[in-house]
């Protein structure tokens, strides 16, 4: 019996087994079946039921959403987080927040107008054509920017300023993104002034071939037959949108100058070559422009199209009356 002691081993913080001394200093360790065995039965123990990790994961899930600055909890150097990283990490969620509630919009009027042709409630079927346009676009972009801010959050985690300036991935891409992105916000709304006068002037051809440009704009009949109301509305909408693209002109180009002017000011350093802004900024030109002209090129020949038919339509009235 004095040749028979036993030993405990742990494994994993839970498996004990005891074993003959002189097993184990023939073999040296215990055989592969004990390991397999204790391996098996600590698996056993410590595995939990799936709908219980499911809830687990849920919760966590849940608790991101509702509140973003999560990160503050996870990140032991979030104290050192410079003012401008935090914000843009707020905007990134508050911009993820709105195109989210426009999608939830766009996917209610699009259902919406599906039921509404399906059950036969008057609905034009031409009206997909207006909606399934910007559901696309917003789904797309809502794809974008989940994954900007998940990246950026992901990213937070685990970045450190503590001891000195880090250079993030993701803000250098801001940075790349806010030095070239006035070239998008001016042929952005230089094509919605370009498209916004195209269409008035469309608007004063139409009304012209159809009215011999007795347009009315003080005289607000539906009843009308000659739809003179419709011109002045096309009007004064023309009107509204070129005033609110030339307010977001100047919002967005003032508001990207203060975004990198906090990087700039934190960093004191280059954090993306000249060189490589450059680049940007040509590929960028070279893209809008053609964008320009596809956009502009549409409107003018739809615009002459309408005109076209519009006045035939009134030229064969005329003499067929006559």
């Amino acid at each position: 019996m004095d040749n028979l002691k036993t030993q405990t081993v742990v494994v994993n913080g839970t498996a004990k087994v005891a074993f003959n001394e002189k097993a184990a200093s023939a073999t040296g360790s215990l055989t592969t079946h004990q390991l397999n065995t204790i391996q098996i039965e600590t698996q056993t123990q410590e595995k939990k039921p799936i709908t219980t990790q499911i809830k687990e994961r849920f919760s966590e899930v849940k608790e991101i959403v509702r509140n973003p600055r999560h990160v503050k909890k996870i990140n032991a150097f979030y104290s050192y987080f410079p003012s401008f990283y935090v914000k843009e990490l707020r905007n990134a969620f508050a911009i993820f927040l709105c195109w989210a509630i426009m999608f939830v919009v766009s996917l209610g009027l699009t259902g919406w107008a599906i039921a509404a042709i399906v059950l036969d409630k008057g609905l034009s079927n031409w009206i997909m054509l207006l909606l399934i346009p910007p559901f696309a676009l917003v789904t797309a972009v809502l794809i974008v920017y989940i994954n900007k801010y998940y990246g950026f959050r992901s990213e937070a985690k685990t970045i450190n300023f503590k001891d000195e300036k880090t250079l993030s991935i993701h803000v250098q891409r801001l940075y790349r993104r806010l030095k070239t992105g006035y070239i998008n916000v001016n042929w952005m709304c230089f094509t919605a002034y370009i498209s916004g006068g195209l269409v008035i002037l469309i608007n004063f051809a139409v009304a012209w071939a159809v009215s011999s440009f007795k347009i009315g704009f003080g005289t607000w009949d539906p009843s009308s037959y000659n739809g003179e109301y419709i011109y002045a509305i096309i009007f004064f909408s023309s009107i509204g949108a070129i005033i609110f693209a030339l307010v977001m002109h100047v919002s967005l180009l003032l508001t990207n100058y203060i975004r990198y002017a906090r990087i700039e000011n934190f960093y004191n350093f280059m954090i993306v070559p000249q060189e490589e802004l450059n680049a940007i900024k040509k590929q960028k030109n070279h893209r809008d422009l053609i964008i320009f002209l596809v956009v502009v090129g549409m409107i003018g020949f739809i615009g002459y199209v309408v005109y076209r038919v519009v006045k035939r339509t009134r030229t064969t009235n005329v003499i067929v009356k006559a």
